[in-house]
């Protein structure tokens, strides 16, 4: 399979023509604001985007996306608990079913915006956590991903179209301000709407991993994680809290989203170039630490915050993990296997974020979450103790992306939450958390 940049130009969203009005069409097309061409009992337009068809002189059909009786809101709540499998499946949607009728957002007007901003925010903490040394704010490669390659592939990929449209709409809802007002209603709806479609996408895509869709493949789950995210930030927004099944879809979909990427690579089909190298991991994982972790002098991070994570890193995360090897007799063996290793992977990734070589700081902190043992996972979402311990040390990272709106309050909130349900926990696990609250 070739690959170019000359033979993939940026898309050309046109602007559709006007047209006369439809006095006989559906009440889907009204609402929408397009032409229906009036077909019973399912015009053209609705079937094309499996929406609800109604007549005022008929009862309505079955939507073709939701149960019956399934309202938006409870679409929305659907998740899973299951860890995703090895055959490359992806968690239940945390987007909910197309809606009955779609607020008047042109995808011409969300490509122009993903185009003019949404990409630049993509990439600013690249600009922002890039060493001075490195010579440029953001690598090449990661530029073309998101400002010319992921554009140009939407041109041809449905699901990666409806991935960038997507995220263009949830960058414009959070960008609102008041996330009540109806443009900030409408644009969650097609997001979540948009969201829906690239997922289902993905997963017909699946089914038949070929040379011509693996780029596609890669490209709509790195699309899926930003989206995941932000649907949790809608989550906490409408009072979820992590005792809430929804607090982690995105868990489950991030860890889906690997196992998908590692089913295209054993596929041994083809990928462009741009897309390999962004698939590159960031860090290289060594074997359990011993000993005090680097000193990690010459680091390029300038957060205001920075020091409390040197702080986690060098005291709290050690004495964590000693506390763990402490535990041995209370804890059952093969839990304490698996704790000490998602500790020793979250030091080296605090090691890495502290060093003078981060050139990517979101993908390196979100790393923590996939590559932690299962086990890990299933205790961190009942809750367990030890595990939230762990887990509110990782979420002190995640606050060093809070200018991200996928991310936004994700490591703050986190950390409140478990303090919350831990007021009455040992006095040995509250110790261990004033160092994540020092973030607060």
């Amino acid at each position: 399979m070739e690959h170019s940049q000359e033979s993939m130009p940026l898309p050309d969203f046109r602007v559709k023509a006007p047209h006369k009005k439809s006095r006989l069409g559906c009440i889907t097309c009204k609402k929408r604001r397009i032409k229906c061409d009036e077909k019973r009992p399912t015009c053209g337009r609705c079937n094309a985007s499996e929406l609800q068809c109604t007549y005022k002189d008929q009862p309505s059909g079955a939507a073709l996306t939701s149960p019956p009786g399934t309202s938006e809101a409870a679409a929305l709540s659907r998740t899973t608990t299951e860890s995703p499998t090895a055959d490359g499946a992806i968690p239940e949607s945390p987007f909910p079913c197309t809606p009955e009728g779609l607020p008047l957002v042109t995808d011409t007007e969300l490509a122009r915006h993903f185009l003019g901003h949404t990409v630049s925010t993509l990439i600013a903490y690249n600009a922002i956590w890039a060493g001075e040394q490195s010579g440029n704010c953001a690598s090449k490669g990661t530029l073309n991903i998101w400002r010319d390659f992921v554009p140009a592939l939407a041109y041809s990929s449905v699901p990666v179209r409806h991935g960038m449209l997507a995220a263009s709409a949830w960058c414009l809802h959070f960008h609102s301000g008041n996330r009540d007002a109806p443009s900030a209603v409408d644009y969650r709806a097609v997001a979540e709407w948009h969201g829906y479609r690239a997922l289902q996408g993905c997963r017909v895509q699946l089914e038949n991993i070929a040379s011509s869709n693996v780029d596609s493949i890669v490209v709509c789950t790195r699309l899926l994680s930003f989206l995941s995210l932000a649907c949790f930030r809608i989550h906490r927004n409408d009072g979820f809290t992590l005792a809430d099944a929804e607090a982690w879809t995105w868990l489950h979909m991030s860890r889906g989203v690997q196992t998908v990427q590692t089913t295209v690579l054993l596929s041994g089909h083809p990928l462009h170039p741009i897309v390999r190298e962004d698939m590159k991991p960031t860090m290289v994982l060594r074997g359990r630490t011993k000993g005090a972790p680097p000193s990690g002098a010459g680091t390029c991070c300038q957060h205001a915050l920075l020091h409390i994570v040197h702080a986690t890193r060098i005291g709290s995360l050690p004495a964590l993990r000693r506390l763990i090897a402490d535990l041995e007799h209370v804890v059952a063996p093969e839990d304490t296997i698996d704790f000490l290793s998602a500790i020793d992977i979250l030091q080296q990734i605090f090691d890495h974020v502290c060093s003078s070589n981060i050139h990517n700081l979101q993908r390196a902190i979100l790393a923590w979450p996939v590559w932690v043992p299962q086990r890990v996972v299933d205790l961190v979402t009942s809750r367990n103790h030890l595990a939230l311990l762990i887990y509110a040390h990782w979420l002190t990272l995640v606050v060093l992306l809070e200018d991200s709106w996928w991310v936004d309050d994700m490591g703050r909130s986190g950390i409140a939450d478990i303090a919350r349900r831990c007021a009455n926990a040992e006095v040995w696990v509250k110790s261990l958390l004033e160092q994540p609250l020092k973030m607060l």
